[in-house]
């Protein structure tokens, strides 16, 4: 999978960041790609070394399916092992204006991290981030029965 590969110490605003993003992804989807798009963004206080775009949707605001849950987090996953990142965080991916719903987008989350990890051994933490508490439990009930182990 192509990764487009965003670098820069400073950005004048968050603004700017996501329209050039916006512009640089939709070059490609004009090429007929979905993408993740890594930017190394070092904003004051902030902690992480990379952010991983990955889109969910071709165009915004469509409505997406599994499918698209399913590629984007395999193209963060291969991101994360292409930086050799140990670690990340990652929210439900197409659960907001996507409309998957969280409990399918957290089972095949969850699913293919596992195909990922049975591969690969660089990744060693993962925090699936839950916005409400809805989303936390659906990851929970997934990690457990993909895992065959509890969520707490």
């Amino acid at each position: 999978m192509p990764v487009l590969d965003i670098s820069c110490d400073t950005l004048p605003s968050s603004n700017f960041a996501t329209s050039s993003i916006a512009k640089l992804a939709k070059a490609f989807l004009k090429l007929g790609h979905l993408l993740p798009i890594v930017s190394q963004l070092k904003p004051a206080g902030a902690r992480a070394k990379f952010v991983i775009h990955t889109p969910t949707m071709s165009s915004p605001a469509m409505h997406v399916d599994g499918e698209s849950v399913a590629l984007a987090m395999k193209g963060a996953l291969e991101c994360a092992q292409r930086l050799k990142i140990r670690s990340m965080a990652i929210p439900g991916l197409g659960t907001g204006v996507g409309g998957v719903p969280m409990r399918t987008a957290a089972a095949i989350m969850m699913q293919n991290l596992k195909d990922h990890i049975e591969k690969f051994d660089l990744l060693r933490f993962v925090i699936f981030v839950g916005y409400q508490d809805m989303a936390t439990k659906e990851f929970a009930i997934a990690l457990q029965k993909i895992f065959k182990m509890s969520g707490r």
